[in-house]
């Protein structure tokens, strides 16, 4: 404010000297147009220096966002790779479970008493071991399906309305009745018989049948002397298939190296002193640009000196 007095003092200086030799009007008019061109040049000072200070303040603005946004790349850098080495830990960890599901169930289906289930045909159920019938549960090494048919006849059976009608007459060769009632029908009966028969060494079982499921019933007996002849070859090899498959799941459990390794990057990763530097170097130049910019506090007892130095 110190320059603003001073181009006011010396406007006014500038429009006495310059009115002194006019009079009257003119002198009048001379004055308000010095004083205008006075008002005007302040006015251009103060809009430079006023524009000096909006610029300063733009620019410490740009700088402390440009500060903030190094510190907040520096820390979304840290979450982006403590995320990736959580989600390779995870990766690792969902490939030993699988590893480890598949070698249990493979041990579990060995080790079932039963096996899997092959198929089920009236009453009849088929296992990978055994075989399930009405009469009772037996193993598949030696047993045997067949299937049996009896009876297929067809009969012929003639309906008459009446024995003889009065008046009717036989003529031709094919034994008509002229003038009475009665004819020749035909009907197929269905006497056919189907059974599902099951031989083991301890068991003989005989299952009845539908006739139309022919297809079906010679499929299933197919199915069990095919299961049984497996089993025949199979059932010396268990034991060695059951050991080969607990070590495959004792091997599958102990395989922890890539979890191990993904779980010491992740550690590695969160007490990265690399990345809490970048972060700790950008709240630093951050605050100390703060610091730079905020005015100065006041001493205490600064004034009264001053008024004190004045004074002496």
């Amino acid at each position: 404010m110190g320059r603003y007095s001073k181009a006011i003092s010396r406007a006014t200086h500038w429009a006495r000297s310059g009115i002194d030799g006019f009079g009257g009007v003119a002198r009048y008019a001379m004055a308000v147009l010095i004083w205008s061109a006075a008002v005007l040049w302040i006015a251009a000072l103060m809009v430079v220096a006023t524009g000096g200070l909006v610029t300063d303040a733009a620019k410490g603005g740009r700088t402390t966002i440009m500060l903030k946004h190094r510190v907040s790349d520096a820390e979304r850098a840290r979450r982006r790779a403590i995320r990736e080495a959580e989600a390779e830990l995870s990766r690792c960890q969902s490939a030993h479970d699988r590893e480890v599901a598949a070698a249990k169930q493979h041990l579990d289906a060995l080790c079932d008493v039963n096996g899997k289930r092959l198929g089920k045909c009236h009453g009849v159920t088929l296992f990978e071991r055994i075989i399930a019938t009405p009469q009772g549960t037996v193993s598949l090494i030696g047993a045997r399906a067949s299937v049996d048919t009896a009876g297929n006849l067809a009969v012929t059976k003639r309906t008459t309305l009446t024995r003889t009608v009065a008046g009717g007459l036989v003529a031709g060769p094919v034994g008509a009745v002229v003038g009475g009632a009665g004819f020749k029908k035909t009907k197929k009966i269905d006497a056919r018989e189907l059974y599902l028969h099951i031989e083991a060494p301890t068991l003989s079982c005989v299952v009845k049948c539908p006739p139309d499921a022919g297809a079906r019933v010679r499929s299933f007996a197919a199915a069990v002397n095919t299961a049984a002849s497996r089993a025949e070859i199979e059932e010396p090899q268990r034991p060695q298939r059951i050991r080969e498959a607990e070590q495959r799941l004792a091997m599958a459990q102990a395989a922890r190296g890539p979890i191990e390794a993904a779980q010491h990057r992740a550690h590695e990763i969160t007490s990265n002193p690399q990345l809490l530097a970048g972060i700790d170097s950008a709240r630093r130049e951050l605050e100390s640009y703060r610091k730079s910019k905020s005015p100065l506090p006041a001493v205490p007892g600064s004034t009264a000196l001053g008024k004190d130095k004045l004074s002496s």
